[in-house]
């Protein structure tokens, strides 16, 4: 499994590298050694944790369209910034100079 997840992570950091995203170490867990891993963003955790590398590779099937789609889907559902997505902290109802 380290040697799937070590070509997950170059092409994560290809993809996701030059905004400050990266993928934390594999983490075994349980009797089932289910391998799971977190997201980082400029080293430190986000939202996005506990993903299992297993499932996101029988789910993308080698298909790097259909990986780059999930990722960024994820990225949306927690509110992070995706490429040349703008998320506001806040929203702006009245602006005065």
């Amino acid at each position: 499994m380290t040697e799937v997840y070590q070509k997950l992570k170059i092409w994560f950091r290809e993809n996701y590298g030059h905004l400050g995203y990266d993928l934390s170490t594999l983490t075994l867990y349980g009797d089932d050694l289910i391998c799971k891993f977190d997201i980082l963003q400029c080293g430190r955790e986000t939202e996005i944790k506990d993903l299992n590398l297993e499932k996101i590779m029988d789910f993308t099937a080698g298909d790097s369209g259909l990986r780059k789609l999930l990722f960024d889907a994820l990225f949306r559902q927690h509110g992070y910034s995706v490429g040349n997505d703008f998320i506001p902290l806040k929203q702006i109802k009245e602006f005065k100079l």
